[in-house]
């Protein structure tokens, strides 16, 4: 099977829930590495699950939390995955 996004890493922000958790669950099914991203810890176990539902299907997904209107806290997210 060709995926499309395989060797690809994705920065989902928002991806805890809603559309971003869909299109977390998207790029994950065409073999992009998903980190979904939170900005607040009140979000944590909903963006954990979101991860561990992606890994529970067979792909690969981390959870960070990341206000991405901090650009210090953007750049720590992006090395992270580097």
């Amino acid at each position: 099977m060709n995926r499309k996004l395989e060797k690809q890493i994705a920065i989902i922000t928002g991806a805890s829930s809603g559309i971003g958790a869909g299109v977390a669950r998207e790029m994950a099914k065409e073999g992009a590495t998903v980190v979904v991203n939170f900005p607040v810890a009140s979000t944590k176990d909903m963006a954990q699950g979101v991860a561990d539902e992606i890994v529970a299907n067979g792909g690969k997904a981390v959870a960070y939390q990341c206000d991405v209107k901090q650009r210090r806290s953007g750049e720590t997210n992006v090395r992270r995955c580097n």
